[in-house]
């Protein structure tokens, strides 16, 4: 039997905030993604981050920046996530 779920649509402003979770010891570090500095490592274990970890981050925060300034420019929201959420 298929798990179910339903589709919740945010915005883009409502992901802003991402959660990093260690694969090492399990510690989570939450951030504004577009604002906040990239951690290069684990606050906790002091595991670094992988090469492929951090520019993900990067990435996800030019495209929040990004974003937004087009949004700004436009006057509303213009990007919108489908977040699958278990039922």
């Amino acid at each position: 039997m298929a798990a179910a779920f339903r589709v919740v649509v945010a915005d883009r402003k409502d992901v802003e905030v991402v959660t990093i979770v260690c694969p090492e010891c399990g510690a989570e570090l939450s951030i504004a993604i577009q604002t906040a500095g990239i951690p290069e490592s684990c606050p906790s274990c002091q595991m670094q981050y992988t090469k492929v970890m951090v520019d993900g981050l990067v990435a996800l925060g030019r495209f929040h920046r990004n974003a937004a300034i087009a949004e700004e420019q436009i006057g509303k929201s213009i990007f919108r996530f489908a977040i699958k959420d278990k039922a």
